[in-house]
């Protein structure tokens, strides 16, 4: 027996709320909205430095070396980290690994069946993250900082 579920909600009612319906607001409603809405960045951005920090602290550059606290928290990391879903960090993964994958290897894994190394590289680090407990929400930006510092890949700036 398949069950719905109903949403009862006055204020979505059809008859209400038509396409194109702006909410207007008090001066003092926007000045919370405001607020609230800093103080949620800063707490996803607080959340994201801490997962950043908890999970490359016992990790090595790929030149050697202990990772800078300056390269991790660097605005354009964190914001990485805080915007990129899994799709964009896959994306941009394979975008940057194409540029260092041998065509002789693309070949040969066509002619076995067998996955290409960026591929196997790709899910390797998201499963890893995974067994480190980081938020799906943050695995996408995570694995692009993971082949930037341990693997060596070249990442980029440009989305």
């Amino acid at each position: 027996m398949a069950r719905t579920l109903e949403w009862q909600d006055a204020d979505l009612d059809e008859e209400k709320v038509q396409e194109g319906d702006t909410q207007e607001y008090t001066p003092e409603q926007e000045a919370e909205i405001k607020v609230f809405a800093q103080d949620f960045f800063g707490d996803v951005k607080a959340l994201a430095k801490q997962y950043i920090e908890q999970f490359f602290k016992d990790k090595m550059l790929h030149c050697g070396g202990k990772i800078p606290r300056s390269f991790l928290f660097a605005e354009r990391r964190i914001s990485m980290v805080m915007n990129y879903d899994i799709i964009k960090g896959v994306e941009r993964a394979y975008k940057a690994l194409e540029k260092v994958m041998p065509v002789a290897d693309i070949d040969q894994a066509k002619q076995s069946g067998e996955a290409t190394d960026d591929i196997k590289l790709v899910n390797e680090t998201l499963n890893l993250l995974a067994r480190s407990g980081i938020p799906q929400q943050f695995a996408g930006g995570m694995m692009c900082l993971y082949l930037e510092f341990i693997e060596g890949v070249d990442i980029g700036t440009s989305p």
